[in-house]
């Protein structure tokens, strides 16, 4: 009956326990419930040549995240620049987006469905149901966006994650960015949530709660970029947490990404100088079921930056503001974002120029210590008005542990433990 304390003893929660002796070395997983904020992403992470070199993001969360672990599905994006660009698992399912320059995109199940984007230049855009319901976006550029103008109108999408967004807490969070075009966007809950975007061109953008710290990257095009401890150390993309982003030249221009966690960010110059979105609302786009579903985009564009079918500035992501919070708890992949591809794997214990692997970013797993063993003891002791708890943790810290800990889970450890107290002298 130790569920039943305050201590939180749950089932929801993997934790990976490792209990060693002279005589044996037992993993165990048991449920308990455990703020994990503190050991996101405990390592650094280096990304080099996010334009002409490969990158390798792999588990934003503990799940799959989309782009930005909307949910726990799984995101791949290929050649946003003249190549193609491949999203998968916005949520949990997956998404298609085709040909976001002069073709058509179609994406399905950005929420509980599935996505498809094709021709987000000159065509018309769609989005239905980008958390669990129905969003329809027309015209990312000069129209007007259903999903609401991301062009000059007005944008809103729901359930992005599980908490309010503002491509601030894309995952549990809430995200608000500003200025995408020259009107407002508003993104209400991609996942479950709330998502806000106002204004993705001349306005602002905030990001908030990446990680816990410091971000900074330089060379996102051509140059080179270095993120370290995207979780609760430094990190350069640095502190996507609570800390400030700074990215400089993801192509062969500048990018400045300040704050992306609680901080601000700025980006600047995405592609070879100013990155303009032009088109985005020409075209057609349709996109269903922004939350549960898969994305798959295919081209974005065939221009310099490929967006449209010219250059693309986006007003804002660069000179204006972004925060961004909580960033789901998945896996994203990312390929291809200049001219090259780009594999983003795991941002956390990669590789230099090559692969780059986070790991821990959300709510990983913990190792139950002594001292938890001993917590759930006293509060069986205090439940049962007893002390066989506390004689059977002591046999836990002895020989006889090991036969405890072969058992799973732990509630049954306890009771044999009770069990061998009472029949033992």
């Amino acid at each position: 009956t130790a569920t039943t304390t305050a201590t939180s003893i749950t089932t929801s929660t993997t934790i990976t326990t490792t209990t060693a002796t002279s005589s044996c070395s037992i993993t165990k997983t048991t449920n308990f419930k455990y703020d994990y904020s503190k050991i996101r992403g405990t390592g650094q992470v280096t990304e080099t040549g996010r334009g002409t070199g490969q990158v390798t993001e792999t588990g934003r969360g503990t799940g799959q995240v989309t782009e930005t672990g909307r949910g726990t599905g799984q995101v791949t994006e290929t050649g946003r620049g003249t190549g193609q660009v491949t999203e998968t698992g916005r949520g949990t399912g997956q998404v298609t987006e085709t040909g976001r320059g002069t073709g058509q995109v179609t994406e399905t199940g950005r929420g509980t469905g599935q996505v498809t984007e094709t021709g987000r230049g000159t065509g018309q855009v769609t989005e239905t149901g980008r958390g669990t319901g129905q969003v329809t976006e027309t015209g990312r550029g000069t129209g007007q966006v259903t999903e609401t103008g991301r062009g000059t109108g007005q944008v809103t999408e729901t359930g992005r994650g599980t908490g309010q967004v503002t491509e601030t807490g894309r995952g549990t969070g809430q995200v608000t960015e500003t200025g995408r075009g020259t009107g407002q966007v508003t993104e209400t809950g991609r996942g479950t949530g709330q998502v806000t975007e106002t204004g993705r061109g001349t306005g602002q953008v905030t990001e908030t709660g990446r990680g816990t710290g410091q971000v900074t990257e330089t060379g996102r095009g051509t140059g080179q970029v270095t993120e370290t401890g995207r979780g609760t150390g430094q990190v350069t993309e640095t502190g996507r947490g609570t800390g400030q982003v700074t990215e400089t030249g993801r192509g062969t221009g500048q990018v400045t990404e300040t704050g992306r966690g609680t901080g601000q960010v700025t980006e600047t110059g995405r592609g070879t100088g100013q990155v303009t979105e032009t088109g985005r609302g020409t075209g057609q786009v349709t996109e269903t079921g922004r939350g549960t579903g898969q994305v798959t985009e295919t081209g974005r564009g065939t221009g310099q930056t490929g967006r449209g079918t010219g250059q693309v500035t986006e007003t804002g992501r660069g000179t204006g503001q972004v925060t961004e919070t909580g960033r789901g708890t998945g896996q994203v992949t990312e390929t291809g974002r200049g001219t090259g591809q780009v594999t983003e794997t795991g941002r956390g214990t990669g590789q230099g120029t090559g692969q780059v692997t986070e790991t821990g970013r959300g709510t990983g797993q913990r190792k139950l210590s002594e001292r938890d063993v001993w917590v759930l003891t006293w509060i069986v002791s205090k439940k049962h008005k007893t002390t066989a708890a506390q004689i059977m943790a002591e046999l836990l810290w002895s020989k006889t542990r090991c036969f405890c800990f072969i058992v799973q889970p732990l509630y049954i450890q306890l009771g044999i433990g009770l069990v061998m107290c009472l029949a033992m002298p």
